[in-house]
């Protein structure tokens, strides 16, 4: 486990200053959308963020997406106050982030058209860092990207811990969908 000490979003900032200006083209949004669900036999868990913020390179399809852990809403109160008091533990591990590139990244995936697409990179969720290759849809609309993708989240790989009286409650796999739209900076 190692510490950030940097948020995938500020260091690709920082690496993106470095490129000349006229090649930059960096594209943001702050109002992406996260949804994860857990479901058992007994109850299913369903959770929302509507404010993912996310940065991406369109030069060479470098990117960044981060969410801060006490955004997502739950249905029920105590829903909510177990995930981030007992399972995320968001005092602690306050965000979760995936930053990586756009696997074979070329200018043609600005045609407008919809692509499916690969994106690796290092998953970081409760403290731990997942080596990852996530399968999503890209598009180049008028005024940004909009990228989606959905995949599953493994809580024992991210070390997080449900109580033996809550196995049947919560799967030990949430599947995550995400949707953002990245405009022009």
């Amino acid at each position: 486990m190692r510490s950030h000490l940097l948020s995938p979003l500020c260091a690709l900032v920082l690496l993106g200053s470095s490129m000349s200006v006229m090649n930059a083209q960096r594209y943001m949004g702050h109002s992406g959308t996260v949804h994860f669900h857990s479901q058992t036999l007994m109850e299913d868990i369903e959770a929302t963020l509507p404010d993912m913020t996310g940065i991406m390179d369109a030069v060479d399809g470098s990117f960044a997406f981060q969410v801060k852990m006490r955004s997502f809403s739950f249905e029920k109160a105590l829903m909510q106050e177990h995930f981030n008091e007992d399972y995320i533990e968001s005092d602690q591990f306050p965000k979760a982030s995936f930053q990586g590139q756009i696997i074979g990244w070329s200018e043609s995936l600005g045609d407008g058209e919809t692509h499916v697409v690969q994106a690796e990179g290092v998953f970081w969720c409760h403290g731990v860092e997942q080596r990852r290759t996530i399968d999503g849809s890209l598009k180049k609309a008028d005024d940004g990207w909009e990228i989606s993708c959905r995949f599953p989240v493994e809580l024992e790989e991210h070390d997080i811990d449900v109580p033996g009286w809550a196995t049947y409650l919560i799967s030990s796999t949430i599947d995550v969908d995400v949707q953002i739209k990245l405009t022009q900076q």
